[in-house]
């Protein structure tokens, strides 16, 4: 765990940039989340919270990201690690008010999203993208 505060989530969604494309939450369930989550507010919920976590798994970790306010100190979201995003995406969950689904993909995520974590870094890195200001460059 990295040794800086967590900003909150929705100043984190903040300065994601508006045309961000993210592949939302990634599980090998998420085909039937429309029978399992029937609800659209719940699903809502989901995609928001993706949104912050997958940003935090790819271009957040870029050496010049964005700094974000958290416990009255500036913090650059290249410092938070893998943990931390997961938390995010837990507590973006439980302030929409899905504390049970958020535990249950927050328990997923720390199982499984290793491999996501080190995929997205790999694939950066093929592309040469080595700071922010270079994926910026990018996806243009």
């Amino acid at each position: 765990m990295s040794r800086c505060s967590v900003p909150h989530w929705r100043d984190v969604a903040a300065v994601i940039p508006e045309d961000y494309q993210f592949d939302g939450a990634s599980s090998p369930f998420r085909i039937i989340y429309p029978l399992i989550y029937w609800s659209r507010t719940t699903r809502t919920a989901i995609t928001i919270a993706a949104r912050v976590h997958d940003y935090g798994y790819g271009p957040a970790r870029l050496h010049g990201a964005p700094v974000v306010a958290a416990d009255r100190s500036l913090v650059p979201l290249a410092l938070l690690d893998r943990e931390e995003w997961d938390g995010l995406y837990r507590s973006a969950l439980v302030a929409m008010g899905h504390p049970r689904i958020a535990a249950l993909h927050y328990w997923a995520l720390r199982k499984v999203g290793g491999h996501a974590w080190r995929k997205n870094a790999q694939k950066m890195q093929r592309k040469g993208i080595k700071t922010y200001a270079d994926w910026l460059t990018a996806r243009r």
